[in-house]
């Protein structure tokens, strides 16, 4: 015997269920327009401080590359000066 799995779907803003998504959909538009639109405002507006957040998120995440990028060319920098004047200093040896 195979069993068949129903789905439902529940309408979020009262207590009616429907077989498939497209009666729902209808369901929502007819009874509850006005519910609706408030629904998808405050979805937007969701969608929109997430966005914004990750924008900020991405450019802290720069910044802190950038900044992490510029320390390492100053610790070459200084890590090779280094090493140059040893080699300099090495070098004076040999000529004496």
């Amino acid at each position: 015997m195979i069993e068949a799995k129903a789905s439902y779907y529940q309408c979020r803003f009262c207590d009616k269920v429907f077989m498939n998504q497209g009666l729902l959909q209808s369901h929502i538009q007819c009874c509850h327009p006005a519910d609706s639109h408030l629904a998808e405002y405050k979805t937007r507006v969701q969608a929109d401080k997430l966005q914004n957040e990750t924008d900020m998120l991405k450019e802290l995440t720069k910044s802190q590359l950038e900044a992490a990028q510029h320390a390492h060319a100053v610790r070459f920098s200084k890590e090779y000066e280094m090493q140059k004047t040893k080699e300099e200093e090495f070098l004076k040896l040999f000529d004496r």
